[in-house]
């Protein structure tokens, strides 16, 4: 790092040297969306391995006619983006999988796969539990091997937390924008505190390596901290910003993608199959602590 400036950034471009992601792992990102179309991720869309592209049949029998990319359980059809309506989950898949090919930005895993399955809409009300669950079960019965959760509200739904942890699968969750302490009595913001085990929640950090004055923390309940403060990533082109439209933006939901990004790497590096709980742990005992954020986290910074 340069002469007095904290090294807090989380070794990307070092962890590309070793590993660049497999397409055979597959991120389920749970948003709003992923425009397919931008050309960081037309390469990193999953393909359902099962179905026939157009043909009005679910070839594959997991009720879901044509779902090639994933799903939209918001508007209950196979078109995982609506142009205008999204672009937060784009944004996320961008950080967590933009492909290195030499332009734009690239993501912290540019080889693994993105299963693209919306639930939220910015413009018809959607985002509620039942959808989100029907999207979690989506992923797990269709071989994702992570969720990415950049989403969250108050009020605990035991059936969420179940389904959570049926999944079997690493819950990546963001810790929430509040600025609110997770551990405090009446603290509520879920699914970052569901009691599922395989569920990594995520507070956000700045470049400097302090807290970012939005995040939810907990010393007990928000298990690292990772950058979520002037990120650039993939962002559908609209209005001012033509294809390949890139954008800045801030919050717990752009730190959770970083740490889906490492725990994609350690999954396409790893010699077999691991399970949630394993993983999880790989990537916690990766963290670095930081004396900034040490009563913020149970671990510190991810490294």
């Amino acid at each position: 790092p340069q002469t007095g400036v904290p090294d807090v950034d989380i070794d990307g471009l070092e962890a590309l040297r070793v590993q660049q992601g497999k397409s055979s792992i597959v991120v389920a990102v749970i948003d709003d969306g992923v425009d397919f179309s931008h050309p960081d991720l037309a390469g990193r869309k999953w393909t359902n391995p099962g179905e026939t592209p157009g043909d009005g049949i679910d070839n594959d029998n997991n009720g879901y006619i044509d779902d090639i990319n994933g799903w939209d359980f918001c508007h209950d059809d196979n078109t995982v983006h609506d142009a205008g309506h999204d672009g937060h989950g784009t944004h996320v898949a961008g950080t967590i999988a933009a492909s290195l090919n030499g332009t734009g930005v690239v993501g912290v895993a540019p080889g693994v796969s993105i299963m693209a399955l919306k639930f939220i809409d910015d413009v018809q009300s959607c985002g509620d539990d039942a959808m989100a669950i029907d999207a979690i079960d989506y992923a797990a019965n269709n071989g994702a091997d992570v969720i990415n959760a950049s989403w969250g509200g108050t009020g605990e739904n035991p059936a969420l937390d179940q389904t959570i942890a049926d999944s079997e699968l690493l819950f990546i969750a963001a810790a929430g924008n509040s600025g609110i302490d997770l551990d405090a009595p009446g603290a509520d913001f879920f699914p970052a505190e569901s009691p599922a085990p395989n569920v990594l929640t995520v507070g956000a950090i700045d470049q400097t390596g302090q807290i970012a004055d939005f995040s939810n923390f907990g010393a007990t309940r928000v298990d690292l901290m990772a950058p979520g403060t002037n990120i650039l990533s993939t962002y559908p082109a609209q209005s001012g910003c033509p294809s390949p439209c890139y954008a800045w933006s801030d919050g717990t939901s752009m730190s959770a993608p970083h740490v889906t990004g490492v725990a994609a790497l350690a999954l396409s590096k790893a010699s077999g199959p691991m399970t949630a709980a394993a993983l999880r742990s790989l990537v916690l005992a990766a963290a670095v602590p930081l004396q900034a954020a040490s009563c913020f986290s149970v671990t510190g910074r991810l490294a």
